[in-house]
C-alpha cells in the first residue's frame, strides 16, 4: 500500500542525501518485519509504480512483511513505524531525486535497459522508460497489455533483482508458476549491476482472446472474467520475462485498412483482377483483399496512408504494408501485375519499394515492413529491395518443430533474403500446433535462433497458444533467450525444474529430455505440417510405449515431490496434457481411419468433457482446443451430422 504523508511531519531529507557509508549487507526484512522502505519519485510513470508495488507484494509473499510504498518528495521518519529505526535501508524504484544525489541515472542505459545498484543502504533500481506512441496502430485483436505506453526498463529491473537475488521464477502465468522461496530474513550484498537486452523484439503472443479461440471458450461455457484474467496473466508472465520492443516495428495484415469498403465503388482498379477477368469485388472475408499491385495510383494512396500512420504514431520506426494471408480470392492476373515482375514475391518486393521510396522521401529516418509469407516466402529473383522495407520473415508456416523438412526449408529461405539485405529483419514464426500433445523443440529454437542473430532485430513468437502443460517450457526458454543469448539452454531447463519441482527435479528432467527427443523423431516421420495433418498422424507415433515411457517419469517426480506441495501440484500441472494426450489418442486414431462415427461420438463426448473440466486452467487452453477440434470433428461427421449437439 502507499502510505499517506503528513507534511507537517519532520523531514529526513538532508540525512537521505547524505553521503553512503558502506556497508557489507543490506537488511529488507528482519524478523517478518519491514526494515526498509520503497521511495518512488513524485512524477512516478506507470512503469515504475507497477514496479514498485511488485517488489512490494513479492517481499510480502516472501517474508509475510509489507514494505511501506512512499512517494520521495514528502517522505519523512514516521513514529508509527516502531519496527523503524534510523539505520532502516531504502529501496528507490525509478529516476528519484535520491539517485540523481548519488550519481545514479539511466542517460547511459541502453533503450529498456536497468540499473541496479547499491549505495551504502540504499537499493536503486532504475531503467530507460522512453513513451511509446502507438496508441493509433493497436489492434483490437490481440490483448497486449506487455506493450505499454512506455518501456520497462525499470520494471524489467525490479523482475531481474526478483529473479536473480531472491530466487523468484515465473515458470508460467497464475498462482502455481510462480516460485516463491519463503524466509522471514532477507539480506542483499551489494549489488552493481547494468543490463539490457541483446534484442531490441522480443514478443510471445496470447492468443486468449482471439475470435476463434473465444468461440470455444463461449462453447465450454467459459466465464468471460475467467478468460480476460488468463490473458491478462499470460501478458503479466511476459512482462516478467521481460519481453518487450525497442524499436516498434508495425505489421498488418490488408493494409491495417477497411479498403474494398473505403475504395471499392470509386476505384475497382485498385483490387486484384480474378482468372474470369473482372476485378475482385466485396472480399469473402471481411477486411481481406487482393490488390493490383502495379497499379501506380494505388502506389500513392498507399503510401499517402503510411504517412498519415507516421504523423500520428511519432514513436513507430516502420509501418506495416503486409499483404492478405488468407483471402480466399486470388492474387491479381491483370497482364501489368504480369510484367511487374517474374514471381509474386518479386511484385510484392517491388510494390513495397516503390512505397518505401515515397516515404522516404519525407521520413528518412522511418521504414515501411513487409511480410515473407505464405505465397511470397520465397526471396525474389530479380528485384532488388528498398533499402527502407523491413522484412518480416514468416517462412513456412509452422516453422518445422513439428516437420523437420519444413525447418530446413526455413533455413534455405531465411539465408536467401539475409543475403539481400544490408539491414537486418524481424523473425516472425508461426509455433506449430499439436492440438495439446506435449512437445518440446526448446533446443531446436536456440540454434534457428542464435542462426538468425546476425541479421535479426529479435522474434515476434506467433502464439501462445495457452496450453502451458503442453508447451510451456518453450516458451519460457524462448524467453530467456530472447533477453540474453549466451544463455545455455540446458542450464535454463536443470533451474526451470530444480526451482519449480524440488527434488522431483531429476525426474522432471528426465521427462522432458525424452519429450524432447520424442518431439525430434515425431518431426523427421510426421507427413505434413499442420494440425489436421498432425492429428491423424500421432496416434501412430504416440504409442502406448511412448506414453507409458513418459508417464512413468510423471509418476516417479509426483511421488517424490508428494501430493500436496505446491511442487506436486506442478508436476500434476504438467500431467494434465499427457492425460489429455490419452485421452485424445483413440478418437483421432478412428478419423485417421475414416472409423466408425458412432464408435468415436462417446470419446468425443469425453474430450469435451475434460476441456470444459479444465476450461479455467493454463495447463491447458480448452477454449482452443475445442475451436480447433471443431473444424477437425465437422469435416470427420460432415455438414448434416448433428455431432456437437450432445457436447453441452
Amino acid at each position: 500500500m502507499y502510505v499517506d504523508l503528513k507534511s507537517s511531519t519532520l523531514l529526513l531529507y538532508a540525512i537521505l542525501v547524505a553521503p553512503a557509508v558502506a556497508v557489507a549487507n543490506i537488511q529488507l526484512v528482519r524478523n517478518g518485519k519491514p526494515s526498509a522502505v520503497i521511495l518512488v519519485p513524485e512524477d512516478a510513470s506507470h512503469v515504475t509504480t507497477m514496479a514498485a508495488r511488485e517488489m512490494q507484494t513479492t517481499l510480502r509473499k516472501i517474508s509475510g512483511a509489507e514494505l511501506p510504498i512512499h512517494v520521495e518528495l514528502g517522505f519523512s521518519f514516521d513514529p508509527d513505524y516502531y519496527w523503524l529505526d534510523r539505520n532502516y535501508a531504502l529501496i528507490c524504484i525509478g529516476t528519484t531525486q535520491l539517485a540523481k544525489q548519488h550519481g545514479v541515472g539511466v542517460a547511459e542505459l541502453e533503450p529498456e535497459g536497468f540499473r541496479i545498484v547499491t549505495k551504502g543502504n540504499i537499493l536503486f533500481i532504475l531503467g530507460r522508460e522512453d513513451r511509446i506512441d502507438t496508441t493509433r496502430l493497436r489492434s483490437t485483436k490481440w490483448l497486449s497489455l506487455h506493450w505499454p505506453l512506455r518501456r520497462g526498463g525499470t520494471l524489467f529491473g525490479v523482475f531481474a533483482f526478483l529473479e536473480d537475488t531472491l530466487g523468484i521464477r515465473w515458470l508460467w502465468p497464475g498462482e502455481l508458476g510462480e516460485v516463491v522461496p519463503k524466509r522471514k530474513n532477507i539480506t542483499i550484498r551489494q549489488i552493481d549491476r547494468v543490463e539490457a537486452p541483446d534484442f531490441p523484439i522480443r514478443k510471445v503472443r496470447p492468443s486468449h482472446m482471439v475470435g476463434m479461440y473465444k468461440q470455444g471458450s463461449s462453447q465450454l461455457n467459459e466465464p468471460p472474467e475467467s478468460m480476460l484474467t488468463r490473458a491478462i496473466d499470460a501478458d503479466l508472465w511476459a512482462q516478467r520475462m521481460r519481453m518487450g520492443e525497442s524499436i516498434v516495428i508495425d505489421q498488418t495484415h490488408a493494409y491495417g485498412t477497411k479498403f474494398w469498403e473505403t475504395y471499392g465503388n470509386d476505384h475497382p482498379e485498385w483490387f486484384a483482377m480474378q482468372p474470369d477477368g473482372n476485378r475482385m469485388k466485396q472480399p469473402q472475408i471481411e477486411g481481406r483483399v487482393r490488390l493490383c499491385h502495379s497499379n501506380r495510383q494505388l502506389h500513392q494512396e498507399v503510401a499517402g496512408i503510411v504517412l498519415g500512420k507516421i504523423d500520428q504514431n511519432s514513436d513507430v520506426w516502420s509501418i506495416g504494408i503486409g499483404l492478405d494471408d488468407t483471402s480466399p480470392e486470388t492474387f491479381c492476373q491483370c497482364e501489368t501485375c504480369k510484367d511487374f515482375g517474374p514471381t509474386l514475391t518479386d511484385r510484392v518486393v517491388r510494390f513495397a519499394s516503390a512505397i518505401a521510396e515515397q516515404v522516404a522521401q519525407q521520413h528518412p529516418d522511418r521504414r515501411v515492413s513487409m511480410f515473407a509469407y505464405a505465397d511470397w516466402r520465397d526471396p525474389p529473383i530479380e528485384m532488388k529491395l528498398h533499402s527502407h522495407v523491413v522484412v518480416v520473415y514468416v517462412g513456412v508456416y509452422t516453422h518445422g518443430y513439428l516437420l523437420a523438412s519444413d525447418r530446413a526449408a526455413n533455413h534455405k529461405l531465411w539465408d536467401g533474403w539475409a543475403q539481400m539485405i544490408d539491414g537486418k529483419m524481424v523473425w516472425r514464426p508461426n509455433m506449430p500446433e499439436s492440438l495439446g500433445i506435449p512437445i518440446l523443440y526448446a533446443h531446436q529454437w536456440a540454434e534457428d535462433m542464435r542462426r538468425f542473430a546476425p541479421k535479426a532485430w529479435g522474434a515476434d513468437v506467433d502464439a501462445l497458444r495457452g496450453s502451458w502443460a503442453a508447451a510451456g517450457l518453450n516458451q519460457y526458454v524462448m524467453a530467456r533467450l530472447l533477453w540474453k543469448m549466451d544463455q545455455d539452454v540446458d542450464a535454463i531447463i536443470d533451474d526451470y525444474c530444480e526451482t519449480g519441482f524440488g527434488p522431483a527435479a531429476n525426474a522432471m528432467r528426465r521427462y522432458f529430455t525424452v519429450l524432447e527427443q520424442y518431439t525430434v523423431e515425431a518431426a523427421k516421420q510426421a507427413p505434413a505440417h499442420g494440425y489436421n495433418h498432425f492429428c491423424p498422424w500421432a496416434p501412430s507415433f504416440y504409442t502406448d510405449q511412448r506414453i507409458t515411457v513418459l508417464e512413468a517419469h510423471l509418476e516417479q517426480a509426483e511421488k517424490i515431490a508428494g501430493n500436496d506441495t505446491a511442487r506436486g501440484q506442478r508436476v500434476r500441472f504438467v500431467r494434465t496434457a499427457l492425460d489429455w494426450t490419452k485421452l485424445a489418442l483413440p478418437a483421432w486414431a478412428i478419423y485417421a481411419a475414416d472409423g466408425d462415427r458412432a464408435k468415436v461420438k462417446p470419446l468425443v463426448r469425453r474430450m469435451y468433457a475434460y476441456l470444459r473440466e479444465h476450461r479455467e486452467s493454463y495447463a491447458i487452453y480448452s477454449g482452443y482446443l475445442a475451436s480447433k477440434m471443431g473444424w477437425l470433428w465437422k469435416d470427420f461427421f460432415g455438414e448434416e451430422d448433428d455431432w456437437n449437439s450432445e457436447l453441452n
